[in-house]
C-alpha cells in the first residue's frame, strides 16, 4: 500500500519510572494546520533511518482522530488511561499508509 507522509515527530513521552519510550507526539501541521497527536509506539511497523520515517500502522483517519497534545496539559494516569483506550480500541487498525518523519 502507497505511504504518505502526515507529519514529523516532535517529542516523546517516556515513562520515567520505566525509562522507556510510551508515545511519539507528531505534529501534522503540514496536513492538519495546528494539530499535534499522541501516538502509541506500539503502533510502530519499523523505523527507517535511511529515509528518516516511522511508519506506523495507523491510516490517517485514525491519526486524524488521536489523542490531542498540548505542551502545557497535565500528563496524568487520566491522560494515560483516555490514550491507552484510544489505542487499545484500535486494535483492528486498518493497514499503514502513512509515514512519520521525524524532524520535519
Amino acid at each position: 500500500m502507497r505511504q504518505t507522509a502526515i507529519g514529523h515527530v516532535a517529542d516523546l513521552l517516556v515513562d520515567d519510572g520505566a525509562w522507556r519510550f510510551t508515545h511519539f507526539v507528531i505534529d501534522t501541521r503540514n496536513w492538519l494546520p495546528g494539530k499535534k497527536v499522541v501516538v502509541d509506539v506500539g503502533t510502530v511497523d519499523r523505523l527507517d533511518w535511511a529515509a528518516e520515517e516511522v511508519v506506523v500502522s495507523l491510516d490517517k483517519e485514525a491519526l486524524k482522530d488521536s489523542p490531542l497534545y498540548d505542551a502545557d496539559m497535565v500528563l496524568d494516569e487520566s491522560f494515560q488511561r483516555h490514550v491507552s483506550s484510544y489505542y487499545r480500541n484500535l486494535a483492528e487498525a486498518r493497514p499503514s499508509i502513512g509515514s512519520i518523519r521525524p524532524d520535519g
